[in-house]
């Protein structure tokens, strides 16, 4: 579920694309792009239950998709240089970019990982996100076995925001409002024990323009009010800005979209194609540029450009389903290419 979130438009640019070299070889698609990246980790509480992620100075150190999708970009990036094998008993943190109405391919992830790769999933120390992808974060920790309902919950929306002549900006209509009955409808009675330490939500401090991570809730409404400061994209879903705790918050995308903790291995899940996911859509294009923004990175190609829109407006009941499936796809493929895929799968392929 999602409250629009869209990455690409965000006026907070957490790294910025320098030197660019080799435009000769641009017609033969070949350019090549050297990507500073701002990485965060999160290591310190405060009293409002929230993990800090001072931003820190990147690493240099080369960086290939772990799938081999962009082979082309090098990017400087505070992650490991090469892919580590997921086999090793080792922590797995999941990490949901926030992608608006797209966060139907979250869902169709966990799905995928749920029903073919259980030992992985078994692994996972820490699901979280930005925005939508944060909402979807929160049903799989909450109601691993029953996503179906969260998958409802985004068509219900759809079809809400489509009745409204100007959809989520038609005057009178909140979202926020909206999208906290239908989390109070839908989240499970004593879901903030499950989400406690198991859960991070990005969102971004208003006081100070700082990311970080809320993880501790001691109620059902801390964790709804959480998710709803995440999703708050200003003006868009209105002028009354969500509180936890006191403390004013705003859409986590606007600073981190895509959260990487400091131990374990981040798997970083998005449905736009970029060289920094581990599980995305494997756009093929002749430019191979990618930039990134807030800790997300996006393949400059025509698919990525159509996702935003239908990320920002309500998609049609065809394009979740597309998306919802290309999202268990692409988690069985991730899955293979590392060789992870669980015998009993690869038997009946």
């Amino acid at each position: 579920m999602s409250v629009l979130q869209q990455p690409m438009v965000h006026g907070v640019i957490a790294a910025r694309v320098v030197n660019l070299s080799n435009l000769r070889n641009v017609s033969r698609g070949r350019c090549i792009s050297r990507i500073v990246r701002t990485m965060t980790k999160s290591n310190t509480k405060n009293h409002e239950g929230a993990v800090n992620t001072p931003r820190l100075p990147p690493e240099i150190a080369p960086y290939k998709s772990c799938t081999g999708r962009i082979q082309s970009t090098t990017a400087l990036v505070e992650r490991p240089p090469s892919c580590q094998d997921l086999s090793l008993p080792e922590k797995i943190n999941i990490s949901f970019a926030g992608c608006g109405f797209l966060a139907v391919y979250h869902l169709g992830v966990a799905k995928g990982l749920l029903t073919h790769g259980q030992h992985v999933v078994s692994k996972v120390n820490r699901w979280g996100g930005a925005s939508a992808g944060a909402i979807a974060a929160a049903a799989i920790v909450c109601m691993p076995n029953k996503l179906g309902d969260a998958v409802q919950m985004l068509r219900d929306f759809v079809d809400v925001v489509q009745k409204r002549p100007l959809g989520a900006l038609t005057p009178g209509f909140d979202v926020l409002s909206y999208l906290r009955g239908e989390l109070q409808r839908y989240v499970p009675a004593g879901s903030y024990r499950l989400a406690s330490q198991k859960l991070y939500v990005s969102v971004t401090r208003v006081s100070d323009g700082k990311n970080v991570l809320l993880t501790d809730f001691r109620s059902d409404e801390e964790l709804i009010e959480a998710l709803l400061c995440s999703c708050y994209i200003p003006v868009y879903c209105g002028f009354r800005v969500p509180t936890f705790r006191g403390q004013k918050y705003i859409d986590g995308g606007m600073t981190v979209n895509m959260p990487i903790y400091p131990d374990g291995r981040t798997l970083c899940v998005s449905p736009f194609s970029g060289h920094l996911q581990d599980i995305c859509p494997a756009d093929k294009s002749w430019l191979s540029l990618s930039y990134v923004v807030a800790g997300h990175s996006f393949r400059v190609c025509s698919q990525n450009i159509w996702r935003a829109m239908v990320a920002l407006f309500a998609p049609s009941h065809e394009t979740l389903s597309e998306y919802l499936d290309r999202g268990v796809g692409d988690a069985i493929t991730f899955l293979q290419e590392n060789r992870l895929l669980e015998e009993r799968i690869k038997r009946e392929s």
